[in-house]
C-alpha cells in the first residue's frame, strides 16, 4: 500500500498574475491557431502528471528528451526507490513514483532530458546550485534506480538532499544523462531563454504552490491553535528570512534593500532560560533550520511560542510537526501573489516551443484559501500567452471546475482520459493533516491486513481518510500496511466499523463477524498421494512442496487446491480462521 509520508517531500501553490510590468506593446503575441496551442494537463498531486506526459510523448505531441521548466516551491528531484522498469505501461509508472521523485522518473524514461527548476526566495533548498547546470547520470542496478554525478562540496550540500545515500554510485554500466539546472526566481526572466536553448520541445510544469505555499507541518501547527501570523513569524525567525508581502520586489535578488527582516525582540535569551515545556519544540525547530542560531534568535522563537504553550503540549507529536514545518519551504502570504506573478509572467513569456502545460493543485502545499484565486490567474495567463485552443486532459476523479476557474482556461475542449489504477480519487482535505502525516500510533512494522465483507451490501474500505477499494458482499481484500494504522468499513458518509491493525504478521477484520488477529491455522491434508497441491495467497498459485503427512501452518483467506496427474481440479479449500485453529483439506480419494 502506498504510504503518504513524504506526501512528504514537498508541494504547494502557483498563482500566475496576468498583469505585465511595462507597456502593453511589449507583450508576446498569442499563438494564432489552435493547432499551435499546447496540450494542457490538470492534476491534484504533482506526480499524477507523469502518465499524461508519457502519453503526450508517445502520441508525438511532445518530442522525446524535452526540456521541462519546473515552476514550484520544491525541487521534486528525488529518485524512485524501486521500479519494475521493464513494464512500459504509463499507468504502471505511478506505482513507483511520488510527488518528490517523478521528474527524474521522466528522465529515466527519456521523456525529459533537461529539468530547469525556478526557485522562489522562500525556498532555500538549492541555493548552492543557483545559475548552475549539473549532469546527472541515471540508470539501474539490479532493477533499482541509481545516480552518478560529479559535484563540488558546495554543490553536494544541495544534491546530497536529493537522494538516499545508497542511490548514489560511482559509475553505471548503462545510463542516460539528465541535466538539472537551478535559477532563482529573480534571475529567471533574464536567463530562461539561454537555459532552454533553441532546439528541444518545452514542457511548462506549473505547480500552483510556486506562488504561495504552505506545508503539512504548518497546517498541523495551525490545527494545534497557532494563528497564521505567528506561524509566518516562526518561519522567518528560523531562517532569518525576509517578509514576503505586497511590498517585496521579487524581481530583485534575495536580501535586496527592500527586504524587511523579522525583529528578534529585546535581547538574548540563553538556552537555559527557555521554559522546560518548550525546550524540545524549540530544539526541534533549530535542528531543522538552514542557519546557525544565536541565543537571541532562540529566545525570540521561544517567546513567540510561549503564549501557545498549553496548546502545543496538548498536540501530539508536536516536535515532529515543528521539524517538518521548519524544514519545508513556506510562504502563504496572499500579498506576495501579485509580485510573484509579475516575474513568472515575464519568465513564461520568454519560452518558445511550449508543447505541454501542466497545472497542479498540490493538496497540503498550495494554500486552500488561495487556490481559486491563483488557479484562475494561471489559467488567464495561459490564455494571454498561448492564445485560445488546445485540449485539457485529466484523469477520473479530478473535478476540473471545483475552483470555478474552468471558464478562464484557453482550452477548446476538456475531458477525462479515464482512470489510473494507482491514483486515489478522493480529494485530500487540510483538516485531515494530523491523521495523514503525524499519527503517533503507527509503527514502522509492515503487516498484512485482510478485510472481509460478510454483509449483504457493498462497502468501501478506507485507510485513514482515503478510500482504497469497494468490496462486494461476500468478498475479501488484503493490503500491506503498518501495525497501528487506522482502517474502516464505510458506506457513503457512514463509518460502519473502525479497526486499528494489530502487530501480528496477518490480521483479519470482518464487517459483521469477529475480527481475527490471524493466528495461524493448523491444516491437515486428506488428499491422494500423487495429487499436486498448490496454495494461493492472492498473488497466483504456488506449488506446495512440503510433507503432506504433517500439518501445515496457513492463514485466513489462503486458498488451497489439489489437481490430479491430468491437471483436473480435485478440490479447493479456503481457510476461514473463524472455524477454528485446526482444519482439514479433504478431496475425493
Amino acid at each position: 500500500m502506498r504510504r503518504l509520508t513524504a506526501l512528504r517531500g514537498a508541494r504547494q501553490l502557483l498563482g500566475l498574475a496576468a498583469i505585465a510590468r511595462g507597456a502593453f506593446w511589449n507583450k508576446k503575441p498569442a499563438q494564432d491557431a489552435a493547432a499551435a496551442a499546447p496540450a494542457y494537463v490538470l492534476t491534484e498531486e504533482h506526480h499524477h502528471v507523469l502518465p499524461h506526459l508519457l502519453a503526450l510523448v508517445a502520441e508525438g505531441k511532445v518530442r522525446k528528451r524535452a526540456t521541462l521548466v519546473h515552476l514550484d516551491s520544491h525541487h521534486d528531484a528525488g529518485l524512485p526507490s524501486n521500479w519494475n522498469h521493464e513494464d512500459k505501461e504509463h499507468d504502471t509508472q505511478l506505482a513507483h513514483t511520488h510527488i518528490n521523485n517523478f521528474l527524474f522518473a521522466l528522465g529515466l524514461l527519456e521523456a525529459v532530458e533537461h529539468v530547469i527548476f525556478v526557485e522562489p526566495p522562500w525556498s532555500r533548498q538549492c541555493v548552492s546550485l543557483h545559475n548552475r547546470t549539473k549532469a546527472l547520470r541515471l540508470g539501474f542496478i539490479e532493477g533499482a534506480p541509481r545516480v552518478s554525478y560529479d559535484a563540488t562540496p558546495s554543490e553536494q550540500r544541495a544534491l546530497g538532499g536529493f537522494f538516499d545515500d545508497h542511490q548514489v554510485v560511482d559509475d553505471l554500466a548503462e545510463s542516460v544523462t539528465v541535466r538539472f539546472s537551478v535559477v532563482a526566481l529573480s534571475d529567471a526572466p533574464h536567463m530562461i531563454s539561454k537555459l532552454v536553448g533553441d532546439s528541444s520541445d518545452v514542457i511548462l510544469d506549473v505547480d500552483l504552490d510556486a506562488y504561495a505555499t504552505t506545508s503539512p507541518g504548518a497546517l498541523a501547527l495551525r490545527s494545534a491553535g497557532l494563528d497564521p501570523g505567528t506561524i509566518r513569524r516562526l518561519y522567518r525567525l528560523a531562517h532569518d528570512m525576509c517578509v514576503f508581502d505586497e511590498t517585496y520586489d521579487f524581481s530583485q535578488p534575495y536580501k535586496a534593500p527592500n527586504c524587511k527582516a523579522e525583529p528578534l525582540g529585546s535581547g538574548p535569551v540563553t538556552r537555559r532560560r527557555v521554559a522546560d515545556e518548550l525546550r524540545d519544540v524549540v530544539d526541534s525547530a533549530e535542528r531543522a533550520s538552514s542557519i546557525t542560531w544565536t541565543d537571541a534568535r532562540r529566545g525570540a522563537v521561544a517567546a513567540t511560542l510561549r503564549p501557545f504553550s498549553s496548546q502545543l503540549q496538548a498536540s501530539f507529536n508536536v516536535e515532529e510537526k515543528m521539524k517538518q514545518f521548519i524544514a519545508q519551504p513556506f510562504n502563504d502570504n496572499a500579498g506576495a501573489v501579485a509580485g510573484v506573478g509579475k516575474v513568472l509572467r515575464e519568465t513564461i513569456n520568454k519560452l518558445e516551443r511550449v508543447r505541454a502545460v501542466t497545472a497542479v493543485r498540490s493538496p497540503f502545499y498550495a494554500p486552500a484559501e488561495l487556490l481559486s484565486v491563483i488557479e484562475c490567474q494561471a489559467f488567464g495567463l495561459f490564455r494571454e500567452i498561448f492564445g485560445d485552443g488546445g485540449a485539457l486532459r485529466y484523469h477520473d476523479g479530478v473535478r476540473a471546475n471545483r475552483t470555478g476557474c474552468l471558464a478562464r482556461h484557453p482550452h477548446d475542449d476538456h475531458d477525462t482520459v479515464g482512470a489510473f489504477r494507482h491514483i486515489e480519487t478522493m480529494e485530500l482535505r487540510e483538516e485531515d493533516v494530523d491523521d495523514l502525516f503525524f499519527s503517533e500510533e503507527e509503527s514502522d512494522e509492515v503487516v498484512e491486513a485482510r478485510f472481509v465483507n460478510d454483509g449483504d451490501e457493498d462497502v468501501d474500505i478506507y485507510w485513514r481518510v482515503l478510500k482504497l477499494e469497494t468490496l462486494e458482499a461476500g468478498k475479501e481484500t488484503a493490503f500491506e500496511t503498518t501495525a497501528g494504522s487506522r482502517w474502516s468499513f464505510r458506506r457513503g458518509d457512514d463509518v460502519l466499523k473502525s479497526v486499528r491493525v494489530g502487530r501480528a504478521a496477518r490480521n483479519v477484520y470482518a464487517l459483521q463477524g469477529q475480527s481475527l488477529d490471524a493466528h495461524p491455522v493448523e491444516m491437515t491434508f486428506v488428499t491422494p498421494s500423487d495429487a499436486r497441491v498448490v496454495f494461493d495467497v492472492g498473488e497466483g498459485e504456488v506449488e506446495y512442496e512440503g510433507d503432506r503427512a504433517h500439518p501445515v501452518e496457513t492463514y485466513h483467506g489462503h486458498v488451497w487446491r489439489a489437481y490430479d496427474m491430468m491437471g483436473n481440479l480435485l478440490g479447493s479449500f479456503t481457510v476461514n480462521a473463524a472455524e477454528g485453529h485446526r482444519q482439514e483439506f479433504r478431496t475425493e480419494l
